[in-house]
């Protein structure tokens, strides 16, 4: 029998989190669950129907336990909703689900809401997006921000082969990054270099393992380089980002936090 995981919450330099998908229940439960674990809990938003998303009374009291427990919430939002769609029509629908959900979770007061900016890179061709596609892209983020809420805390998830053609966008509207550190992995990207070019905008970071080229598996030994590099940076950079590990099951969850343990700075040792 494995040991019981530790509790890292309040032990590292940044704010140490998983998804609401760890027990297979509602978000509520799994919020109570983890409120005494972690620092952050991301709200995988993953559909925008009313009928998916928490009703107004579970929003409060998601919000009342993260006061009660000093803790910090992220809002994914839906995937596959592409926000630089040809259609005007299909656009518009998909820009309007997606600012309803940042309408209906301004009550948790996020951290950052994660944005995947578009579905798949391979619909466009080995140079990345258009011109035309990147235009509509950028008018949909507009209308996002339309929304009320700061730029700096709408975070473009680099997800597909390609990210820089993002950086235009990402300077000109003052938006950050989510460092998806096994997307690097898998698509062969260094993240020496990313960090290097979005650091500075990096206002979450989404971690996990790579098992035969699957990702949002728990870290293992396998992943100690990649982790050790990641802590040097988020130890050292002095800014406020929340670090989630992105797995969906209590199993992952434990082994990635016991491997986590490990590098605890000093004076803040487990027992």
């Amino acid at each position: 029998m494995n040991p019981e995981p530790p509790v890292l919450k309040n032990r590292f330099p940044f704010r140490l989190g998983t998804t609401s998908f760890i027990l297979p229940d509602d978000y509520l439960p799994n919020v109570l669950h983890l409120a005494p674990v972690v620092d952050d809990i991301e709200m995988l938003f993953t559909d925008p129907s009313d009928e998916a998303l928490p009703g107004p009374a579970v929003m409060r009291e998601i919000r009342r336990i993260a006061d009660r427990d000093a803790l910090s919430l992220t809002v994914h939002l839906p995937y596959d909703l592409d926000l630089g769609a040809g259609d005007d029509a299909v656009r518009s629908d998909n820009v309007s689900s997606m600012a309803r959900v940042i309408e209906k979770s301004l009550v948790l007061e996020p951290f950052a809401w994660i944005l995947h900016p578009f579905c798949e890179w391979q619909h466009f061709g080995p140079g990345g997006p258009s011109g035309d596609w990147m235009e509509r892209l950028s008018d949909s983020l507009d209308r996002l921000l339309d929304t009320g809420i700061s730029p700096e805390r709408l975070c473009l998830e680099n997800l597909r082969p390609a990210f820089d053609p993002l950086g235009g966008l990402i300077e000109e509207k003052g938006l950050s990054v989510c460092l998806d550190v096994g997307h690097l992995a898998i698509y062969g990207h260094s993240l020496d270099e990313f960090l290097d070019r979005y650091g500075k905008r990096v206002r979450v970071v989404h971690l996990h393992g790579v098992r035969d080229g699957r990702d949002h598996r728990s870290l293992g030994g396998d992943d100690r380089q990649v982790l050790e590099r990641l802590l040097g940076f988020l130890n050292g950079c002095g800014l406020p980002r929340v670090v989630t590990l992105e797995v969906f099951g209590q199993a992952d969850l434990d082994e990635s936090l016991r491997v986590l343990s490990e590098y605890v700075p000093d004076g803040q040792r487990l027992p």
